[in-house]
């Protein structure tokens, strides 16, 4: 085998090996879950009166790599109504 072809494979294996400590080191990095969230009470009593501030009370949110995250929660959207006087609030 010549020179070249040794240095070439020598080359081709110290590329290959840096390539893939890199990408494992970025990987590393990447959050891939989202913030788990908790609510104090399942069933929330409101007045219509009462403001979206009100129906955020109790919610938490926790991500593992920025910590708590509480005041980016929002109220997405609130379905009409169930049944009688039930909606169903959806967060994020």
């Amino acid at each position: 085998m010549s020179l070249l072809n040794k240095i070439g494979i020598l080359m081709f294996i110290v590329v290959s090996v840096l390539f893939f400590v890199f990408a494992r080191q970025r990987n590393q990095g990447i959050d891939s879950s989202g913030p788990k969230m908790s609510i104090e009470q399942e069933i929330l009593e409101v007045s219509v009166n009462d403001s979206e501030e009100k129906l955020l009370e109790g919610i938490t949110a926790w991500d593992k790599k920025d910590g708590d995250v509480t005041d980016s929660v929002v109220l997405e959207s609130l379905s009409a109504f169930i049944s009688g006087s039930t909606r169903l609030a959806t967060y994020a």
